[in-house]
């Protein structure tokens, strides 16, 4: 069965997709790091803001393939435009692109 959803129906269900993965996350400051953790204190999203630099958003990998995958997403521009968008509205950290990390790679970002 083919199902028809409109564009702003999908950018609410990818909103709120968003929301449920990223919005019971604990802060935590780590130095220059601001850093949300889940339940099990592993880092799920990182923001640094250097001086004199463009703010960098991190977000772990998985969730950030699990959302391209599971809405057909249509390249890298369209799952950085939803990201970017989500950031902006519901934390409102502006930046310019959305990076990945692992949990094992953690400790390399500065």
């Amino acid at each position: 069965m083919k199902y028809i959803i409109s564009e702003n129906k999908m950018d609410s269900l990818i909103d709120s997709y968003l929301t449920k993965q990223l919005g019971n996350l604990e802060y935590v400051k780590e130095g220059r790091k601001n850093v949300w953790v889940d339940s099990d204190r592993r880092a799920v999203i990182m923001f640094i803001n250097f001086k004199g630099f463009s703010p960098e958003i991190y977000l772990l990998d998985t969730i950030y393939e699990n959302t391209y995958h599971m809405f057909s997403m249509d390249g890298e521009e369209e799952i950085q435009n939803h990201l970017l968008r989500w950031f902006n509205e519901h934390m409102g950290i502006k930046s310019y692109e959305v990076l990945t990390f692992d949990n094992e790679g953690v400790d390399y970002i500065y």
